[in-house]
């Protein structure tokens, strides 16, 4: 099981105005590399409420890459895909719209979502947010984190495809 876990960070609602990306990188069913940045959204204002959130600030991202000098390390860690998110509606409308901004392709590779797998295989849960989710599994997590929360997002994505999965046992055959 290969993929790559994804999280993004926004400056406020403009999907284009990311401030941090986590990335995990699955092979074999483990988590073999990371990746995080700080990003400097260029043109956009940080909204208190996002800040909130997050804990990023704009003079935090004063001297960070903008999304266009970071692009080639997360391409290169997106590679085949799959990209994998919690509710990966979201970083997906946010990797697609800076990188039609800046004239970029998007790139051609399936998406995982963990929040509608926790949904489908978790159902006795009170509700399936990242936190819940990672609690529940008790996988380590500072939400809100972009880094904390591709990797937990990876252990998840793990974890549920060995639920999804089950063992074949020889006599039951």
């Amino acid at each position: 099981m290969n993929g790559v876990s994804i999280d993004f960070e926004t400056a406020n609602p403009d999907a284009a105005s990311i401030c941090a990306v986590g990335m995990a990188v699955i092979s074999k069913g483990a988590v073999v590399d990371t990746f995080y940045s700080l990003i400097r959204p260029i043109g956009h204002e940080f909204y208190p409420w996002f800040v909130r959130i997050h804990g990023i600030t704009e003079d935090m991202v004063a001297d960070a890459p903008t999304f266009l000098e970071i692009y080639p390390d997360i391409q290169e860690r997106i590679g085949q895909g799959p990209l994998i998110a919690h509710n990966a509606a979201f970083d997906r409308r946010v990797l697609d719209t800076a990188l039609r901004r800046l004239g970029h392709p998007v790139p051609a590779v399936d998406w995982k979502c963990t929040l509608k797998m926790s949904r489908s295989l978790l159902t006795d849960l009170p509700n399936h947010t990242l936190k819940t989710i990672a609690n529940h599994l008790k996988i380590p997590l500072n939400h809100h984190n972009a880094l904390s929360d591709a990797v937990a997002c990876a252990h998840i994505y793990i974890q549920l495809q060995h639920i999804a999965r089950p063992t074949i046992r020889p006599n039951s055959l």
